[in-house]
């Protein structure tokens, strides 16, 4: 029962984010809680130039995680090498994509992972944009173990939320540039402009009509 409450807190403060992006600390470290890990990542991660960009972190600080953009990147095998379907198969584990003796040879492990000790780690997808997918990583150590069959349920049950949540995000963003375009160029004209929505609402005016 704790565990069910606190994923539906975690689902509760996903949708907070959206309109309180200060949040977004607080919902990583919930989230890192939930699957009991070391810590917890999201990053954008694009696959052309084998760059990414990281946004928040918990477990880790933000210098660690930063080390991915310049040094996990590149050598992210895992996700550089092999297109991975995000439709179909929106959660991987290092652990089942490449056997562990052949993942520990790897760059990606050596030049990146080994130096945070992490080693047993668990990509979700967010949004995927061509070469572009944000994502979602949950990381533990060896002794901890790779995520248990109960904490990779909750991430199961939060993803669609934070899929939707990073989704309606993306939306505002987009909607906000646009309402700075309109007044750009609104308040370029020389008399009184007033926008009305279908209900005749005001929704934007320009420094004429102030």
């Amino acid at each position: 029962m704790a565990r069910e409450n606190r994923l539906f807190q975690a689902i509760e403060l996903v949708y907070d984010t959206v309109v309180d992006q200060s949040l977004d600390d607080a919902l990583c470290e919930e989230i890192k809680t939930l699957a009991q890990a070391d810590s917890a990542v999201l990053y954008t991660h694009d696959t052309l130039t084998k760059t990414a960009t990281t946004f928040i972190a918990s477990g880790l600080t933000r210098a660690e995680a930063r080390t991915y953009d310049t040094v996990g990147a590149p050598n992210n095998d895992l996700l550089n090498e092999a297109p991975i379907d995000w439709a179909h198969v929106p959660i991987i584990s290092s652990w089942k994509m490449m056997e562990p003796r052949v993942f520990e040879k790897t760059s990606f492990f050596n030049e990146f992972l080994k130096n945070l000790d992490i080693y047993h780690t668990t990509a979700c997808c967010l949004r995927a944009r061509g070469p572009h997918t944000d994502l979602l990583a949950v990381n533990s150590n060896r002794q901890r173990g790779p995520l248990g069959p109960e904490q990779q349920g909750h991430l199961q049950q939060l993803l669609p939320h934070l899929q939707r949540a990073f989704e309606l995000r993306s939306r505002l963003e987009s909607e906000k540039h646009e309402r700075v375009a309109l007044g750009d160029v609104i308040d370029q004209l020389d008399h009184a402009v007033f926008l009305l929505d279908d209900r005749g609402r005001l929704v934007a005016h320009n420094q004429h009509a102030e």
